[in-house]
């Protein structure tokens, strides 16, 4: 049998990342790693026309979001506040994350940025993406002899 570097590697990765996912035995719900921790959350969906981009960023201020297209990916960036009434020290128990953030996706196919529009309710924004005329689907006929 030959020795397999690439699946050893690989073994070694996944041992060292259980390291960090403490506490172990609890259900991942009560725990987050790094990769789970990306923000804002978001799902990207298609229709036959466009690409929708729901993004989760309940009680932020819109005005400070920033959205951008730039060769076929959309970036989102913002702040996310902490309360200035607290001090750090009174703090118990601190998961909700603060600061500055930006989040980047590639677009599975380009879009018509120039008609993009985004809108928000309730903790939601929904960015829509017209799809490139070249991304659209083309019905074909098929010609019988």
């Amino acid at each position: 049998m030959l020795w397999d570097l690439y699946q050893d590697m690989k073994q070694i990765q996944e041992e060292i990342d259980g390291l960090f996912e403490w506490p172990a035995i609890l259900p991942r719900m009560y725990y987050t790693t790094s990769t789970q921790s990306k923000y804002p959350p978001m799902n990207l969906r298609e229709d036959g026309n466009s690409l929708f981009l729901d993004v989760k960023i309940p009680g932020l201020d819109i005005d400070k979001i920033k959205i951008s297209i730039k060769d076929n990916t959309l970036s989102i960036s913002g702040e996310k506040p902490s309360p200035e009434a607290v001090s750090p020290e009174d703090y118990h128990r601190r998961e909700r994350a603060t600061g500055n953030f930006i989040r980047a996706v590639e677009l599975p196919m380009y879009v018509e940025s120039d008609k993009a529009r985004a809108d928000y309710e309730n903790g939601i924004m929904t960015i829509t993406l017209p799809k490139a005329e070249s991304a659209k689907p083309k019905k074909i006929e098929v010609n019988v002899k």
